[in-house]
């Protein structure tokens, strides 16, 4: 019974598998027709054996519904039909009957595959296309993700070098910042050394320079405001620097220096009447600080000894005292030596003032023929940079010809309004000379006899170059000769 049972179960599984493929294909709920279809026409006769095919497909037939139903166990129904005392004869009788079942099957699947060849053949061929167009599309994916892969690598470098590029503008703007701020912090520094070259109009034009830095490009920093100080502060220290100098060029002139002044008050923006102006206070200052110098140096030397005793009456007295009060306690004996060096300081500053007349008057031509050569290169289509236009601005050529127009214009109106006012103020400054000598003439124990000649011949001098100064006769020889003539009648 055991080897009946197994060779009935390795029957029914291969019998099921066959039968589940014709199961696909037709209906599995209804059992298969009681006998099988004709054999097609034109086919071979088999006479013999169709009393065994139609057993065969009786035992078809016969099959119990488990096995055209997925999922059932055709072997239990088998089993469940045989009696528990069968015999051998009853075993082979059964195994007889299904493997008639199993040829006819078999047979049926046959002429079926042969039915349908084409048909399974085109399937394989299209099974293999479309195994073919998915290893392609495959390949075309992999390939699709490689250049994916690519690409991302390719946008994560050039978004990295974005990064850089970016982070470097931001730094190359922190440094542009960095590098202004450091200019404008280190502008007194970088003044230091044009003030003691005396180069005013460079250190002007620094600060300036440093001014619109901060308006420009610092202007919304914390330290703008402390920074503007500074740089304000400066500048008027160059300011008052030029008003020095110019005192200085009052008592000394020299024309290179006198121009270097001329273009600093040009570059600060110094109106023309305010020039002329300055120009115009700065000799008779000059003149004061000319003979207290003189008379406050003969004290200081006369009061030295008296240090113990007064001087600290006398430094006040200095201090707080006049210029006439100061000639009025010189000693007798300073008196001449006081007068002479005067004397000297007052020809040397109208000497300066001649020298600076003539300089305005030859300066004022020379003007005129630089604009004109400047206004001819406009004319002619250029732009007044060309070398005759820069000889005739001095050889400093300029980027714009309406900037140069401009810079002549002014140029050309200070020098008008400067020589206007030396021109017209030469009595001014003989009067203030005049003053300035009368006041030590004024002083007691002027002198007598030869000592007395000896002044009144330095006066006389000093008149002649005042009448020549003036073109005329001038109040420093009245004023000389209102001192000195009742000295000589007496």
């Amino acid at each position: 019974m055991e080897e009946f049972t197994r060779s009935l179960k390795s029957f029914s599984a291969d019998v099921g598998g066959k039968l589940s493929g014709l199961a696909a294909k037709a209906s599995p709920r209804q059992p298969l027709p009681a006998q099988s279809p004709p054999p097609p026409a034109g086919g071979p006769a088999h006479g013999a054996d169709q009393p065994a095919d139609a057993a065969r497909e009786a035992a078809l037939a016969a099959l119990a519904p488990e096995y055209f139903q997925r999922g059932s166990d055709p072997l239990a129904a088998e089993l469940g039909v045989l009696a528990e005392a069968a015999g051998q004869a009853e075993v082979d009788a059964v195994v007889e009957r299904l493997t008639g079942a199993l040829e006819v099957v078999s047979g049926r699947l046959k002429r079926h595959v042969v039915q349908h060849q084409e048909k399974l053949i085109q399937g394989l061929t299209n099974v293999a296309g479309v195994g073919d167009d998915v290893h392609a599309a495959f390949c075309m994916v992999q390939a699709a993700r490689h250049q994916l892969r690519a690409a991302a690598d390719d946008v994560a470098a050039q978004v990295a070098v974005v990064e850089s590029t970016r982070k470097k503008q931001r730094l190359i703007g922190a440094l542009d910042l960095a590098t202004r701020l450091q200019q404008v912090w280190d502008l007194p520094a970088n003044l230091k050394p044009l003030l003691e070259a005396g180069e005013l109009g460079d250190a002007v034009l620094l600060c300036l320079e440093a001014h619109q830095l901060l308006e420009a490009a610092l202007s919304g920093l914390a330290t703008a405001p402390p920074l503007r100080a500074r740089v304000k502060r400066h500048y008027y220290d160059c300011l008052s620097r030029l008003d020095a100098a110019l005192q200085r060029t009052c008592a000394a002139f020299s024309a290179e220096g006198y121009s270097k002044l001329l273009e600093a008050y040009l570059l600060s923006g110094t109106q023309p009447a305010a020039l002329a102006a300055e120009v115009g206070g700065a000799f008779p200052e000059a003149l004061h600080d000319a003979a207290l110098r003189v008379v406050r140096g003969a004290l200081l030397a006369t009061k030295g000894a008296q240090a113990a005793d007064g001087g600290a009456g006398a430094g006040l007295l200095l201090q707080a005292g006049s210029y006439p009060q100061m000639c009025r306690q010189l000693p007798a004996k300073l008196l001449r030596p006081c007068l002479l060096q005067l004397l000297e300081l007052v020809f040397d500053i109208l000497a300066s003032y001649e020298a600076m007349h003539a300089f305005h008057e030859a300066s004022g031509p020379a003007a005129e023929a630089a604009a004109a050569a400047v206004a001819r290169a406009s004319s002619d289509g250029g732009d007044g940079t060309g070398p005759d236009a820069a000889a005739a601005a001095g050889g400093a050529a300029q980027p714009d010809g309406d900037q140069m127009a401009r810079v002549h214009a002014a140029t050309r109106a200070l020098l008008r309004a400067v020589s206007g006012a030396l021109r017209a103020g030469r009595g001014e400054v003989a009067g203030a000379a005049g003053s300035k000598v009368r006041e030590l003439l004024l002083a007691p124990e002027t002198g007598r006899g030869d000592e007395l000649l000896q002044v009144v011949s330095w006066c006389e001098a000093l008149a002649a170059f005042g009448d020549a100064f003036v073109g005329g006769a001038s109040e420093l020889r009245s004023a000389l000769a209102a001192c000195y003539a009742p000295l000589l009648e007496g």
